[in-house]
């Protein structure tokens, strides 16, 4: 009966069919929607173009580095004010901590002639270690930036001298030992809880060069942070892989 009732009536065919592609859509948009907005909100969406005002370099950063579109974006916002930085939650992690050199806590802070979001990556790596063995969450990227500059470590327009880490580290109290690029030792240092800062040449982090850190081992293959990126931060490498990129690397301990 009801079958010839709908058939009978081809308005109510046509209700009932909208409803359907309604009901089918609906869940569809809000999906969209959704990551839409998680793309907004990780400065990922691509619809958004930084402010006017906002320095070239920094456009530069937003077109090649899709993690970094938030920060970029909020520069004209925050590019003065002087946020607070609390590490304390890291204290006491089994893991070395990823921090971002574009964080938007120290990100626009000057240092080696430009942002530190640009620059930044070797005093963000230090941080990331001496937070790691020490427990102190004072020596955030911010303050190591600080010290970096007033050490001598900071090299205008080139970013970090090498010295940063041996000099630096020692500095800082840290046991700092250069390593061969040798696999055992690399990862036998690892294994013992010691992380491994590298200046890596180009390839997979740099064109030019940057500084990463070797947090630990995950089976046979190497955990990396990468001040730079989260989603290489992510990712496990194998010690091969590594080794073409790598250019100088340091073993640091708490003294």
């Amino acid at each position: 009966m009801l079958r010839d009732l709908v058939l009978g009536d081809p308005a109510l065919v046509e209700r009932l069919v909208a409803r359907a592609l309604l009901a089918a859509l609906v869940p569809l948009a809000l999906l969209a929607l959704a990551a839409f907005w998680l793309a907004w909100q990780e400065g990922g969406c691509s619809l958004a173009r930084p402010p006017e005002g906002t320095p070239a370099e920094l456009v530069e950063l937003y077109d090649r580095n899709p993690e970094a579109r938030r920060f970029v974006l909020d520069y004209v916002a925050k590019d003065e004010l002087v946020q607070p930085v609390d590490l304390s939650s890291l204290v006491g992690s089994r893991e070395v901590p990823l921090l971002l050199q574009w964080d938007e806590r120290w990100g626009y802070q000057w240092y080696a002639g430009q942002y530190l979001a640009l620059s930044g990556c070797g005093p963000t790596c230090l941080s990331m270690a001496y937070v790691y063995l020490t427990g102190d969450p004072s020596f955030s990227p911010r303050e190591a930036a600080e010290f970096a500059t007033a050490h001598g470590f900071a090299s205008d327009g080139n970013g970090s001298e090498w010295s940063l880490i041996p000099e630096g580290g020692s500095l800082l109290g840290l046991d700092v030992t250069e390593l061969p690029l040798d696999e055992g030792r690399v990862r036998a240092n690892l294994e013992a809880g010691n992380p491994v800062i590298c200046v890596m040449g180009p390839g997979d982090f740099t064109t030019t060069g940057h500084f990463v850190v070797l947090a630990g081992m995950d089976g046979d293959s190497i955990v990396v942070r990468d001040p730079n990126s989260r989603s290489r931060s992510k990712m496990l490498w194998s010690y091969e892989r590594l080794a073409r990129q790598v250019q100088a690397l340091w073993a640091l301990r708490n003294a």
